[in-house]
């Protein structure tokens, strides 16, 4: 039967949601169950619990990347290698994912040529996106490191990376900063007031794995879940303006999208999921809201007659 799920990826750390401006999606909020006591869940992780195989085996989010990225390769030991502004504060380490800073192709071609001619064989350096490197090592890392969306507009902490390679990749970060600190790119943008990318996210790094089965349709603009859909071999396409419930598949759907964009598609999407799942059209909702405490919440169609949850009841 078909189920809808639906991924807000970009809710504010520790920031209420304006429910006030989106009256149907605090409908489906306010009548929905909590799927698990998990807590705040990021982006990533939880679009690799979507494609994860029916064991709860997650596909490697960095291959699937490359291979949205034009990079078709199952070599072991990539990592992504994203481009970061780091501030430097009295008393911490702020985050910028490379997102925000616009860069452009001939930049990311410059800095990424020059930390390969600095690094030498050992260390590969691959930026097929102005947005989206990669790095590749000729043996694997272990080390867990956090995700960049999980860090992004963040103050570091002192455990982003763990394990037997924690100290080996804080001082590959320390020895890449030095390298750009003073590199001409960063002066040229620092001279056109923009901020410098003086930094590199190693992260996702892990074998080739394929993901599972996961959605058998995909409406978004995120590259990690194109990335993912695609790699499923599940249908990718925009964001719809108006959803119509009737025209799903069978199984899982995915939508996946910004706040921002549900707070303007609030009754394009979410009143016709409200109707079909009250019609018993839908054998369910889920939400998940990236960063949030609430997780992950599921409505069935018994939940959407729940009248008595109204959306003031969000919070208790």
């Amino acid at each position: 039967m078909k189920r809808l799920q639906i991924l807000i990826h970009d809710v504010a750390h520790g920031r209420p949601l304006p429910l006030d401006k989106a009256p149907w999606l605090a409908r489906l909020l306010a009548r929905g169950r909590a799927r698990d006591s998990s807590g705040p869940v990021s982006a990533s992780a939880a679009l690799a619990a979507a494609f994860s195989t029916p064991g709860g085996h997650r596909p490697s989010l960095v291959h699937a990347r490359l291979g949205l990225d034009g990079v078709d390769t199952h070599e072991p030991h990539w990592l992504c290698a994203d481009p970061v502004h780091l501030h430097l504060g009295l008393q911490s380490l702020t985050l910028m994912a490379g997102t925000w800073l616009g860069i452009d192709p001939g930049e990311a071609g410059a800095l990424s040529q020059d930390l390969n001619a600095h690094f030498g064989p050992g260390i590969r350096f691959l930026a097929p996106h102005p947005e989206r490197w990669y790095v590749r090592f000729e043996r694997p890392l272990q080390a867990r490191i956090l995700p960049l969306d999980e860090v992004d507009g963040q103050t570091l902490a002192t455990h982003w990376v763990q394990g037997p390679d924690a100290q080996g990749v804080q001082a590959l970060g320390n020895e890449i900063q030095m390298l750009l600190h003073e590199h001409p790119v960063n002066l040229e943008r620092e001279a056109r007031g923009l901020r410098p990318i003086n930094g590199l996210w190693l992260w996702g790094g892990g074998e080739w794995s394929p993901p599972g089965p996961g959605p058998a349709r995909v409406y978004a603009e995120l590259p990690l879940a194109l990335a993912l859909g695609r790699c499923s071999g599940a249908n990718t396409e925009a964001l719809p303006d108006r959803l119509d419930p009737l025209r799903l598949p069978d199984g899982p759907a995915l939508i996946v999208a910004t706040l921002d964009q549900c707070l303007a598609h609030d009754r394009a999407w979410f009143e016709p999921a409200f109707t079909a799942l009250r019609r018993g059209q839908l054998a369910n909702v889920e939400i998940s809201l990236a960063n949030h405490p609430r997780g992950t919440l599921r409505i069935s169609p018994l939940d959407a007659w729940r009248f008595w949850r109204t959306p003031k009841d969000w919070d208790t």
